[in-house]
């Protein structure tokens, strides 16, 4: 079965390579307790990464439940994108440029607003929920 957030997944990834942020690493997955899961990663020698802030790279997970967040390792808690759980791709992109600028103690990242597949996106996952 093709998981429900792919084309989310798909969308946010095109969206970043267009803007010269392609990710090393994209993950899909879905946990038991059916929160869908997307997990990009970039190397710490990424261009647009700064040592100071990123010595052993960016991870950006976004969660059904939690949305989008960002931290230098793979489990660590990080900043939070404000905003809906389902992001716009472009804001997305747009924190990945902010949390590379500012690093993960800096300012609060704009406000998001969703996707416009999201309601699309939420139906599929509560159609998956019920298989």
């Amino acid at each position: 079965m093709i998981l429900p957030h792919i084309a989310y997944a798909e969308a946010v990834y095109a969206d970043l390579a267009g803007a010269d942020v392609r990710p090393a690493l994209i993950e899909l997955r879905t946990t038991d307790d059916l929160d869908y899961r997307i997990r990009l990663q970039w190397a710490a020698d990424h261009h647009a990464l700064t040592e100071d802030y990123w010595p052993h790279g960016l991870h950006l997970a976004w969660s059904s439940i939690k949305g989008w967040s960002a931290s230098g390792d793979r489990d660590g808690d990080g900043p939070l994108l404000p905003g809906p759980v389902i992001a716009a791709p472009d804001d997305v992109t747009a924190f990945v440029f902010h949390i590379c600028e500012h690093g993960p103690a800096g300012p609060a990242a704009p406000a998001a607003v969703a996707w416009t597949g999201a309601l699309a996106l939420t139906e599929a996952m509560n159609c998956w929920e019920d298989q």
